[in-house]
């Protein structure tokens, strides 16, 4: 068999390239969409500009099992409930490598090797949605105190990040119709991209109820298209894993995979998806009263290899994401 060398610029311009980060890769843009009905932040002492937003697809929800008796009807109370402070740690890793067929593993690790995390404490709050054919709920979240970065871009600054708000318009099934953000005036470029960038990662894994009374042991399934360059097809499977009052219990798993079957590049090389495969493990604790989580964290890594039937040389990306959440 001939074996064809992929050109080295092409694989580096495949690593390099920002088209193949996952998970709503268009949180760079959204300062340049539609202005969104927004919120405002909580502090009066930090201006902020004029909140910025984008509409969100609805996702097809599928119930896969009722689970046993009783059966409950899961929906968002969390309307005029108050503030609710709760602790949220994002973490996000990209790493790309080049290899051959021999040594290439389609499985990933879930644990990344060089991640950045994301803290901050958000206060949260529901009011009813006005003129919304569509919503019920309108949900802001606000920065409570000044985001910490660690790991691999620990020395990018987010000190003027602090009164960054970001909401979202949605029913009382959990389902978003847009997401907003409303930055402080004083805020630097670089802390409205990192911002947006991880709260974004956020609510591209939403917790939405299915149509239908389940009990525990009932399950659901999520489907969302992450649009960006390379756009995604996510489905988050939830099981209930126990219910009480206004607690539900909850255990998730995720599968990515790509919609297009290549990838283009610059210099008129096309590199075929030959594999795909996310591995994930997750557990939130929901209050029904509250529109995040109150405990538990969500992980993923989906690894994409590229590369052509006709070549051994192929080229490898993980992309890991988790979220936990720890309320206060």
């Amino acid at each position: 068999m001939r074996h064809l060398a992929i050109p080295t610029s092409t694989m580096c311009s495949v690593i390099a390239s920002p088209t193949t980060r996952l998970l709503l890769t268009t949180v760079a843009c959204l300062s340049l969409l539609l202005a969104a009905c927004g919120s405002t932040t909580n502090d009066p002492a930090v201006p902020v500009d004029k909140p910025v937003g984008v509409q969100i697809e609805a996702p097809r929800v599928t119930l896969v099992d009722a689970g046993s008796a009783p059966h409950t009807m899961l929906r968002y109370r969390d309307i005029d409930t108050g503030d609710h402070k709760v602790s949220v740690t994002i973490t996000d890793a990209f790493t790309p490598t080049v290899g051959t067929a021999a040594d290439t593993n389609d499985t990933p690790a879930l644990d990344p090797q060089s991640p950045t995390t994301f803290t901050s404490a958000l206060v949260t709050r529901t009011r009813k949605a006005e003129n919304s054919e569509t919503s019920s709920r309108s949900v802001t979240a606000e920065l409570d105190d000044h985001p910490k970065l660690t790991g691999a871009r620990a020395k990018e600054d987010l000190a003027s990040a602090h009164g960054f708000t970001f909401g979202w318009f949605g029913n009382d099934a959990g389902t978003i119709s847009s997401v907003n953000f409303t930055a402080p005036t004083g805020a630097s470029d670089q802390t409205r991209a990192l911002t947006e960038q991880f709260l974004t990662t956020m609510v591209g894994l939403p917790v939405v109820f299915p149509t239908k009374p389940v009990g525990v042991g009932g399950s659901w399934t999520v489907e969302s298209r992450i649009t960006g360059q390379t756009p995604l097809l996510q489905t988050i499977t939830y099981t209930v894993t126990g219910m009480a009052g206004d607690k539900v219990d909850l255990k998730t798993s995720v599968e990515q995979r790509p919609t297009l079957g290549s990838l283009d590049m610059d210099d008129g090389a096309k590199l075929a998806v030959l594999s795909s495969k996310t591995v994930s493990e997750g557990s939130l604790t929901m209050d029904l009263t509250r529109p995040l989580p109150t405990a538990g964290s969500v992980a993923l890594t989906t690894r994409i290899v590229y590369g052509t039937e006709d070549s051994e040389h192929r080229v490898i990306q993980d992309t890991s994401t988790k979220v936990a959440f720890d309320a206060q």
